[in-house]
């Protein structure tokens, strides 16, 4: 059982109340057979030992979790919680969360999300684009941040696991990752998250607000750039990891010399962006005249 897990069942325990007691006559065959029923019905149970039983509470869930092949969530005082996974039970979702603005959505990114989910065994990759990132300064339109998450859109159609969520593009405040991955630990305590960034961003990472408050909400995957790296990405690795705690590994993926920047001037100068992007992109920008303005030339 993860962490993630037992905290997750921890916070259900607390709203369940105990459907046994045990006393002085502790563990009967009866009640070993009553407590296995119980858990095939429902999973998570809660047990209540009375004052008048001589077993330590302890010993005593851990016995019975040996006897009914079940799990102890935990022990507080005179309650146990025990924990079977049923066989329709699901596992843990291992969620993969690639931020960035998106604009536009290229291959890299694809690539670099296809690489996570396959080597970390991810069962899903959302990607998070911003709406009013801190790092950056924009006036941006609601239209022009349509432009960007129908293009994310497209561009993953034809991806079951890729999926994308707009937390930070619905709000009208400074998106900060800290908070973000924060709020999705509470609303989704079923999940495990793998925040997903560039080696630029690894070495960055103490720039961010409020960095430490990251580390306990995920596991980061950093890509590395290529074989050269390796030392130095380890070393600044193993770095956070004795420093902050932080839970991190590398994520090997073949980064493209691709930007945004340039896909945008590209398109500006009405030049070729096929192959850089998926085709449904391409022509949504050729078909709405996207990043024509001088800006981008």
């Amino acid at each position: 059982m993860t962490t993630k897990q037992r905290a997750y069942l921890k916070s259900l325990a607390m709203k369940i109340e105990p459907i046994f007691q045990i006393g002085k006559s502790s563990m009967s065959p009866g009640l070993t057979e009553a407590v296995s029923e119980a858990l095939e019905a429902r999973e998570l149970i809660k047990i209540s030992v009375l004052n008048n039983c001589g077993d330590d509470p302890r010993e005593l869930a851990e016995i019975i979790a040996g006897r009914t092949r079940s799990q102890v969530v935990q022990v507080i005082g005179k309650k146990i919680v025990l924990y079977r996974e049923g066989k329709d039970h699901p596992a843990i979702m291992r969620i993969g969360v690639m931020g960035g603005t998106f604009d536009p959505i290229h291959i890299g990114h694809l690539l670099l999300a296809e690489f996570a989910y396959e080597d970390f065994k991810l069962d899903e990759i959302w990607f998070l684009p911003n709406g009013n990132p801190p790092h950056k300064k924009t006036d941006e339109s609601k239209k022009a941040l349509a432009h960007r998450i129908k293009m994310i859109e497209l561009a993953i159609s034809d991806m079951p696991h890729f999926k994308i969520d707009l937390s930070e593009a619905e709000t009208d405040v400074h998106s900060y990752t800290y908070s973000t991955m924060q709020k999705f630990n509470r609303m989704y305590p079923e999940c495990e998250f793998y925040f997903i960034l560039g080696a630029d961003s690894l070495f960055a990472i103490e720039e961010w607000r409020y960095f430490k408050e990251i580390f306990p909400t995920c596991t980061i995957l950093a890509a590395m750039r290529d074989d050269k790296d390796v030392r130095t990405m380890q070393e600044q690795i193993s770095y956070l990891k004795e420093r902050y705690g932080a839970k991190i590994e590398l994520l090997r993926a073949p980064l493209l010399e691709i930007s945004s920047t340039t896909i945008r001037k590209r398109a500006a100068m009405r030049r070729g962006i096929r192959y850089i992007v998926p085709d449904s992109v391409s022509n949504y920008i050729k078909e709405h005249e996207l990043y024509q303005t001088n800006e981008f030339l």
